[in-house]
């Protein structure tokens, strides 16, 4: 992880995910924009926090090379900087 703004490097994944609410829909999604990859999932019963964190299990889980991961999210911050850690 290398945290920091521009230039973001080719290939790095975009993760994001959104939840109104624990009940309700979530929608996770990752985007690598050099090879114009699109995963997404949706599902119910979890917040938004779980749904960024998924979109980033999904790159994870489904890249066999070493990845970026390029998000706005303090909680996958957290995740991968401090708590993965511990």
């Amino acid at each position: 992880f290398k945290e920091g703004h521009s230039p973001i490097p080719d290939g790095a994944w975009y993760t994001d995910g959104s939840s109104p609410g624990a009940i309700a829909a979530w929608t996770t999604v990752a985007v690598q924009p050099s090879t114009d990859t699109i995963w997404f999932e949706t599902g119910c019963g979890q917040s938004s926090q779980w749904a960024e964190l998924r979109a980033v299990w999904m790159v994870i889980t489904k890249e066999v090379t070493p990845v970026v991961i390029y998000t706005h999210s303090w909680a996958v911050y957290q995740d991968l900087t401090l708590w993965l850690t511990t």
